[in-house]
């Protein structure tokens, strides 16, 4: 009788092993930005406040309206905004920025004054007024010396 020995739990096993591993270090990856997120969510914050304070404003104005209208999302909201408050620093330093650098719904740069630069009209002919049939008759007047010639330097 032989023994076979069969590949496929090992390969489970493994495939098994391979997606804890990957899950491992994804936790590891959003616990260390959370973690740097932390201390600098403060300064993250305060720098939106100086950017943009309607950003800031209309966030908790947001909040306060779902806790108004449904108070169960209210709630939740309010909760994962304390718990996860690095990430909603951050959330919003990013559309602070982002509306500053679109220059979205602010006031923005001073329209400069329109500086109209000077020209001459130049009157030119138009389709209508050339005509083709005499510029046919010209290049079949050319002979093939003739063309050679013409782009010849004198």
């Amino acid at each position: 009788m032989e023994n076979r020995s069969n590949p496929g739990w090992l390969k489970l096993v493994i495939g098994v092993m391979a997606i804890l591993l990957i899950i491992w270090l994804a936790m590891k990856v959003v616990t260390g930005l959370y973690n740097l997120l932390w201390y600098i969510g403060p300064i993250l914050l305060i720098a939106t406040l100086f950017m943009d304070r309607q950003v800031v404003i209309g966030y908790g104005q947001w909040i306060l309206k779902q806790f108004k209208s449904n108070p169960a999302v209210g709630i939740g909201a309010g909760i994962l905004s304390f718990f996860g408050f690095p990430f909603v620093s951050a959330f919003l330093f990013g559309k602070a920025m982002l509306k500053k650098k679109l220059n979205i719904g602010g006031e923005g740069p001073e329209k400069k004054k329109e500086d109209y630069t000077e020209f001459e009209e130049i009157e030119s002919e138009t389709l209508e007024e050339f005509d083709l049939k005499d510029l046919e008759k010209d290049i079949e007047e050319l002979d093939a010396e003739d063309y050679e010639n013409f782009f010849e330097e004198k």
